[in-house]
């Protein structure tokens, strides 16, 4: 299945999840590389070991939906019996879903362009505020929730946090916070994460989609971007999710984040999701890697190329070669495991690096 469905253009990864819970196979988005368009689920031996049909079929896929999934669901009997048939189902459903994600997300771009195009003015020289304080702060309405948790339609969940069950019940401490409302001043190379908090007076999340909230939104956004950025979008839209009291970011909010970002900041599309770069910037060199403050990491997929070329330069004017160069960046970004993907992502930084001044 997944052989044929690459040879259709769509790019699958098998055994999506964690322990035994885990989707046969990941449609990735087409249009959002590092989240997943939609699982697909076969009959195989987990299906029939499972105890009753209830086992089978509802409680697995209410749970899956529950975490944002869109299923598609093919019958081995299908398969083998009529291969050409069962995939042309498979294919239509998943281009059916692309369609419906396009449309929706066209939708949303045209209901925030205006207000996004007020807030370039409005953001400038204006006083944000909100109407709740900081403090009271609350979780989302259930409404609000639900939407975002599980929209209806592709339900994009971010490919390296699809069953992080820590993620969803805790916010994230990996990096140091910035309480000020500038950007750091000091240069000793460290990366602070930015708290969108500081820069207004208070938080709303009723508001949240309200025109009237798109000043400080932006403020908020304007903030992360300039003290973190280069900064993945999901990274983007989850800081801003967090800092409403939200510990899942869902399409709708990721959508408004990413619509009012695009309207001040340079976007940069990589293999592992776009990158927004404070303005001004020089989206083709970074001067140097920003070492994580606390203890924790900064993941790989979550650092824009540019950045890790910068890292691959210092171990290159060291005279190291090779995997040991590869082993070097690894240990200087703070990693104790290096997974394949991360591998390989350095090591084509490092072969950016090695190649300037070739030409």
């Amino acid at each position: 299945m997944a052989r044929a469905l690459a040879a259709r253009g769509w790019q699958v990864q098998p055994q999506i999840g964690v322990s035994s819970f885990r989707i046969d196979l990941g449609v990735v988005d087409p249009d959002a590389p590092g989240r997943f368009l939609a699982g697909i689920e076969c009959d195989g031996a987990t299906y029939h070991r499972s105890a009753t049909a209830l086992d089978r079929d509802k409680l697995r896929e209410l749970v899956l939906r529950g975490l944002g999934w869109e299923i598609v669901r093919i019958w081995s009997t299908d398969w083998w019996h009529d291969h050409d048939g069962a995939l042309d189902k498979v294919d239509a459903r998943l281009s059916a879903l692309l369609e419906a994600s396009r449309a929706r997300r066209a939708e949303e771009v045209r209901r925030l362009e205006e207000a996004a195009l007020d807030a370039v003015a409005a953001a400038d020289g204006t006083t944000v505020d909100a109407a709740v304080d900081a403090e009271d702060v609350a979780p989302p309405s259930d409404d609000v929730g639900q939407d975002d948790q599980n929209p209806k339609g592709t339900g994009h969940r971010p490919a390296d946090d699809l069953f992080q069950g820590s993620d969803l019940m805790q916010p994230s401490v990996a990096y140091a916070r910035n309480a000020s409302a500038e950007p750091p001043t000091d240069v000793d190379g460290r990366f602070c994460e930015a708290d969108p908090r500081s820069v207004v007076r208070a938080v709303n999340p009723d508001a949240f989609f309200d025109r009237e909230y798109t000043a400080p939104l932006q403020a908020m956004i304007d903030h992360v971007i300039t003290v973190e950025g280069p900064v993945r979008d999901d990274v983007l839209a989850h800081r801003i999710a967090r800092a409403h009291g939200w510990l899942r970011t869902g399409s709708k909010i990721r959508d408004r984040v990413v619509t009012l970002a695009r309207a001040r900041f340079p976007m940069v599309q990589e293999e592992v999701g776009a990158f927004f770069w404070p303005a001004g910037a020089d989206q083709t060199r970074w001067p140097s890697f920003r070492r994580p403050a606390g203890d924790e990491p900064r993941p790989v997929d979550e650092i824009a190329l540019p950045e890790l070329v910068a890292l691959a330069r210092v171990v290159k004017d060291e005279g190291i070669t090779g995997e040991d160069a590869i082993t070097a960046m690894a240990r200087d970004a703070g990693l104790e495991k290096l997974r394949a993907a991360s591998r390989d992502r350095l090591r084509r930084a490092w072969t950016m690096a090695s190649s300037e001044g070739c030409d």
